[in-house]
């Protein structure tokens, strides 16, 4: 399979056109970790306890070490979607708890001004924690992630095996405009012994590769961003 295209490169190729579009790029990445990590308080206790307890407390800053490495790296993916961040959040906690366990020291003309703080961040993460999964349970707006396990539950049922090549309507800007589509493009581990397989169109001689490695399957063109979506046979592509 490494030589059929199942992916148009050109989505991942556009971050690296200038040392412009990387920064936009990598600013990016950062807001969707922060929008996904539904915690900004933490990260504004990090970012507050950080200058003095680096100094002082080998653990935090072990863990900060850590977490900033992983963040960089993730930052200068060609691509990112927030569950990549998944490995790092048991640091994420370490740095947390340890820069809380500083912060309520922290007194202010004799008051204990940080444990009035760390008690207050505590309370609000609890209820961070209780609102996030009522957003992820409210009635879901109808999409493609239903529409596309339909039409998958659908052509498997007919007993044959099917290839869907996907064609999207052009866009001028891949960085910016693709990731805002929704993506009909992904398939199991094992590609080939799925009964419904989604590819990218790319080119003409790109789909002939495709379609001749898979010669055995029912050949599709999808259109998702038509209205209604369109599927069709795939044109003939002899001669």
């Amino acid at each position: 399979m490494a030589r059929v295209p199942l992916v148009d490169s050109r989505v991942y190729d556009s971050d690296r056109s200038s040392f412009r579009e990387f920064l936009v790029s990598a600013w990016r990445r950062a807001q969707i970790l922060l929008f996904f990590s539904a915690h900004p308080q933490l990260i504004a206790v990090l970012l507050l306890a950080a200058p003095r307890v680096a100094v002082s407390d080998p653990r935090f800053r072990r863990a900060l070490v850590m977490l900033g490495a992983g963040s960089a790296a993730l930052l200068v993916t060609t691509f990112l979607s927030p569950h990549y961040a998944a490995p790092g959040v048991a640091i994420a906690v370490v740095a947390v708890v340890q820069a809380l366990r500083h912060v309520r020291l922290w007194r202010w003309r004799g008051r204990p001004l940080g444990r009035r703080l760390a008690r207050f961040l505590v309370f609000v993460s609890l209820a961070a924690m209780l609102v996030w999964p009522l957003g992820i349970a409210a009635p879901q707006a109808p999409g493609y992630g239903r529409d596309r396990a339909r039409l998958v539950r659908r052509l498997a049922r007919s007993g044959e095996r099917h290839l869907l090549i996907v064609r999207y309507g052009p866009v001028s800007r891949f960085d910016v405009e693709w990731p805002k589509k929704p993506e009909w493009v992904y398939n199991g581990a094992d590609i080939d012994s799925q009964p419904v397989v989604f590819a990218h169109e790319v080119s003409p001689d790109a789909d002939r590769a495709l379609v001749e490695y898979y010669s055995d399957r029912r050949l599709w063109l999808f259109e998702p961003e038509t209205d209604p979506p369109k599927l069709t046979a795939y044109p003939s592509t002899g001669g």
